[in-house]
């Protein structure tokens, strides 16, 4: 197990909760970092998406064929996640998509975490395991009660303690915690400012319909710069997100 940098972790807790904290993460699939600042009321989650595939069409001469890859990435790859109050399931979403920031209101976060006996050293914490679906996946989380806090990466929240790592079956994501120290207000206040900003917010379910809006116009765009009169193979579209779906289940 990877030895986290702790800065008194237990002692700054302990007598200074309402201290503005900073956790990191990595994606152990990609390896990019993920940073989640929050306090007794408030968190906030900020992270770096990959760049989109330039080169997601190729034209064959031989066959006179265009071949188009069935995933497209697309928008300006950050994200952020604010959650108000820790006491509420609700978040807002903010991303930002061919140059333009959307603000999407999520009030669905309904985890219904089975917390078992299970535990496991991670670092100087005992983590003890959790499982939940949510929206087409199955998580593994693995939280430490020693840094208490309803708060999580992305939208992995109302476990009664810091995750340390979590991670889907399909291992689309394995987040795992890196370091957590103190931080200044300024920084979160910097970032939820930076939400308030934004007047205009959408629901969360359309925020997948913006992507396959972005996502088509990328493929005619891509089209567009191929000979005329050519064949077009494998055009089609895949959801590769966290959330395969919004309704098509119950938490």
């Amino acid at each position: 197990m990877r030895l986290y940098t702790i800065l008194f972790i237990i002692m700054i807790f302990s007598k200074s909760y309402s201290q503005v904290f900073e956790a990191t993460y990595r994606n152990n699939k990609d390896l990019k970092s993920y940073t989640l600042y929050f306090d007794t009321k408030t968190s906030i989650y900020v992270l770096n998406n990959t760049k989109a595939d330039k080169s997601s069409a190729k034209y064959d001469e031989d066959s006179n064929v265009i071949r188009v890859k069935k995933n497209v990435k697309v928008g300006k790859n950050s994200e952020t996640i604010y959650r108000p109050k820790t006491n509420s399931n609700l978040v807002y979403e903010c991303v930002d998509l061919k140059e333009h920031c959307y603000l999407f209101k999520d009030e669905g976060i309904n985890l219904k975490w089975k917390i078992t006996e299970i535990t496991e050293k991670f670092g100087r914490f005992t983590a003890k395991k959790a499982t939940a679906k949510f929206r087409g996946r199955n998580y593994t989380a693995w939280f430490t009660e020693e840094i208490p806090t309803m708060n999580g990466p992305w939208k992995f929240i109302n476990l009664p303690g810091l995750i340390l790592r979590i991670s889907d079956d399909a291992f689309f994501i394995d987040l795992e915690l890196q370091t957590i120290k103190k931080s200044s207000s300024q920084k979160m206040e910097t970032l939820i400012g930076e939400i308030n900003s934004i007047k205009e917010i959408k629901l969360v379910d359309e925020h997948v319909k913006i992507r396959e809006e972005i996502v088509n116009e990328a493929i005619n765009k891509i089209l567009s710069s191929f000979p005329r009169n050519v064949k077009v193979s494998n055009v089609s579209l895949k959801k590769d997100g966290l959330e395969k779906c919004f309704k098509c289940e119950k938490e």
